[in-house]
């Protein structure tokens, strides 16, 4: 096991209508006068006035700024810097899902550091901290609320690029199941691979004298199969989306990569699908993951066939290969039961950009991976391999 620090400052708080009481939560973490950021689903879930209400009734002076949309932009992380500075905010409320609140906590760093934060995040300039923030959840499936991550499109290349920093845990997190059930079916599936994903991802590790961690990452992957599936089938079951919001969130929990490096490639090989092609990342997840376990199978097969094993209906019994085979084929058959696609070609996109994304999936800063053109440690792959990978991902039967 590698030595480790645990650290997760972020009080969680989950209950029905958790949004009428943001305005003491707030105060509490020491806001007066609070940005608060959000996207046009505010209106939607019906809570705009309920946070409003919250927000004056504890006293606090406040301004708003919507306009976020997925894969949230540098340049309107920008502008509302500067809107921010001159106001004088000195607290960040986000009110949505993962892009909202990734785009808060870049404005939330903008407002204090002299550097630019398109330096910051890009070119791996130093962070002197960040405002304070506070996050509604209105999607689960991001984990953005429990994080000290997010991520960022530059506009003038479409460049993803993620960044983490302890300055950028939330204060606090107020997950109200009831806010997801506006969702579509489409939209809550996504989320939900999108939770998978990240259990996933810190699975695939290198690191494999951890079974501590090894059982809460398989009980989080069970767990958010099993409500994922009846959430889908159910969608107005109150417990089902508890279930699933909960998940979500301590699927990033930082107690669930501990004693490990994890891997997190099939992450950066979605992100260009998100950008060109407008892809919601659970779905391009539910492409690239079994495309991407397909390719690096020689290499990962006894790691497969414990995770098959471990999750779905596999004999203990059954040998190496063909357990490992068999987690691929269930883990497709999952995503197909909540209604995503698993091929590049059921989407109608085209195969025509896949080097290009391949180049740009491996250029990566530092802190993501020890050598330069090499994605991920678990199996790791440069650009020839990924694009292999998008070819697969595009029709696995070539």
């Amino acid at each position: 096991m590698k030595d480790f620090s645990c650290y997760s400052p972020v009080e969680l708080v989950m209950e029905k209508h958790a949004q009428r009481r943001v305005g003491e939560y707030i105060k509490k973490y020491g806001g007066h006068k609070v940005l608060i950021h959000h996207d046009d689903a505010i209106h939607i879930t019906g809570i705009y006035e309920e946070v409003l209400q919250s927000v004056r009734a504890a006293g606090l002076d406040f301004i708003e700024a919507g306009g976020v949309v997925p894969n949230p932009k540098l340049s309107l992380v920008n502008d509302i810097i500067e809107i921010c500075r001159n106001e004088q905010i000195d607290f960040i409320l986000a009110v949505g899902g993962g892009s909202v609140i990734d785009s808060s906590k870049a404005i939330a760093m903008g407002c204090v550091n002299n550097q630019k934060v398109e330096d910051i995040i890009f070119h791996e300039k130093p962070v002197k901290g960040a405002l304070p923030i506070g996050t509604i959840v209105t999607l689960a499936g991001t984990a953005s609320e429990i994080s000290g991550c997010c991520v960022i499109t530059r506009d003038s290349d479409l460049k993803k690029r993620d960044f983490s920093d302890s300055c950028l845990y939330p204060k606090f997190s107020l997950l109200n199941p009831l806010l997801t059930k506006t969702l579509s079916p489409y939209q809550t599936a996504c989320g939900i691979a999108d939770t998978l994903s990240h259990y996933l991802e810190q699975y695939f590790t290198v690191d494999q004298c951890s079974d501590m961690t090894d059982c809460l990452l398989e009980a989080g992957m069970k767990n958010i199969m099993r409500y994922g599936r009846k959430t889908i089938q159910e969608p107005d079951n109150y417990n089902n989306r508890s279930e699933v919001m909960w998940s979500a969130t301590m699927a990033q929990h930082p107690i669930m990569e501990t004693g490990r490096q994890a891997d997190w490639s099939s992450h950066f090989i979605s992100y260009d699908l998100t950008v060109f092609y407008h892809l919601p990342h659970g779905a391009a997840l539910a492409v690239v993951l079994p495309a991407w376990m397909k390719y690096v199978l020689p290499q990962a097969e006894a790691r497969f066939a414990r995770l098959g094993k471990a999750i779905f209906p596999i004999s203990d019994n059954t040998p190496s290969r063909q357990a490992a085979e068999m987690c691929i084929e269930n883990l497709e058959a999952f995503f197909h039961d909540i209604g995503l696609k698993t091929k590049l070609s059921e989407l109608n996109i085209e195969n025509d950009k896949f080097h290009e994304m391949a180049v740009r999936s491996v250029d990566q800063p530092a802190f993501v991976t020890a050598k330069p053109g090499v994605l991920g440690e678990f199996v790791p792959l440069n650009a020839e391999d990924v694009e292999k990978i998008y070819h697969l991902a595009y029709d696995s039967s070539k």
